[in-house]
């Protein structure tokens, strides 16, 4: 079918066959292969009132609106084509969907399945996404507190940064693999990059900024919400608008940020319920996947992870003998034995009053 006219001529093409798709101009009027032809008007009522219209003609495109369309006659059989995007899509994925909707049984194991996968993304995603966060943070301060030890002695501190960085690699087949695994479950790959990156921010603004009773126990439960939404809907619907739907979340989810910001966080820091003394309302971080049952200690950013370094370092290293210090030397440099016997922890400490 064709939908507007000349330089606007939006094309797509059907098939129930992949092969006849790939055949050229050419081939298909020399072997006289019969082709029927629906033209559809830029201006017609089933496209939708004029800003829909305006819509699809300038950001969404019509691919999304022909395959449902397809998928409606054809009950979820064969291929089209888009001259535009020049992408073959293979209807034959919405089988499942077309098939749950013939009686209430499979309607309501497609959509159990449906709850049971988003309801796995959720706890892989947030757990691998939360334990690298805490690493990489734990990593990244005492990395700045043995640097800092290094500057002020004037040592040389080279082989404590390519230490740094060799111990960071071992991140990033982590992170790579978490992609793949997306991969798995989308078939747009940019769709799963976006998902992948707004599940980032929201761990990474639960780690620094929820901190009051309210945030801690409401935000993780809206993330999961909104995160559900978004899966139910493009694992319910095949070929759906999900890059809509992805930014409707993310719109909501950023509007909740800024609610929970104003309403909890700022109150907190006013009334003295968040401070220097207290960052944290409770002891035991709660990071997303923590609303749901899995609950693990959540070091943010300022808290004490040098704090506990150097303690065990104090009770632990200098005790040993002079062995256990000449391997403490070998790996980050000369230790200030002074610094180390005279520390002692503070009330509430912080990563920075050491720094």
């Amino acid at each position: 079918g064709r939908s507007g006219q000349g330089a606007n001529a939006y094309s797509l093409y059907f098939s129930l066959e992949k092969g006849w798709l790939l055949l050229g101009t050419d081939i298909i009027e020399r072997h006289h292969v019969a082709v029927g032809t629906v033209t559809i008007d830029g201006d017609a009522a089933c496209l939708g009132p004029t800003p829909m219209r305006h819509l699809l003609y300038n950001i969404i495109g019509f691919d999304t609106v022909a395959m449902n369309w397809m998928i409606a006659i054809s009950q979820g059989h064969g291929y089209l084509y888009s001259s535009s995007s020049h992408e073959l899509y293979n209807l034959n994925y919405a089988r499942e969907f077309v098939a749950s909707r013939e009686d209430v049984g499979k309607f309501v194991g497609y959509k159990l399945g449906v709850i049971c996968t988003t309801l796995f993304l959720f706890f892989v995603t947030t757990t691998l996404v939360s334990f690298t966060l805490r690493e990489t943070q734990e990593r990244m301060l005492k990395f700045t507190l043995i640097l800092q030890h290094h500057v002020r002695h004037r040592m040389s501190y080279v082989a404590l940064i390519i230490s740094h960085l060799v111990d960071s690699l071992v991140y990033v087949p982590l992170m790579v693999g978490i992609l793949f695994f997306l991969f798995e479950f989308f078939s747009d790959q940019l769709l799963a990059f976006m998902v992948l990156s707004v599940v980032w921010i929201c761990e990474v603004y639960s780690v620094i900024s929820v901190r009051t009773t309210e945030s801690i126990q409401l935000f993780p439960r809206l993330f999961l919400l909104y995160f559900t939404l978004f899966h139910v809907y493009f694992f319910s619907y095949p070929f759906a608008f999900s890059h809509l739907a992805l930014l409707s979340t993310v719109t909501l989810l950023c509007h909740g940020m800024l609610f929970f910001w104003d309403r909890f966080e700022v109150p907190g820091y006013q009334d003295g319920t968040i401070s220097q003394n207290r960052p944290r309302a409770v002891p035991i971080g709660t990071s997303l996947h923590g609303a749901v049952g899995v609950s693990s200690r959540s070091h943010t950013v300022g808290e004490s992870v040098g704090t506990d370094w150097m303690r065990s370092l104090s009770h632990s290293a200098l005790p040993r003998g002079p062995a256990f210090q000449r391997r403490v030397s070998r790996t980050f440099g000369p230790i200030d034995e002074d610094r180390v016997r005279g520390y002692s922890e503070p009330a509430s400490s912080t990563v920075w009053d050491d720094l």
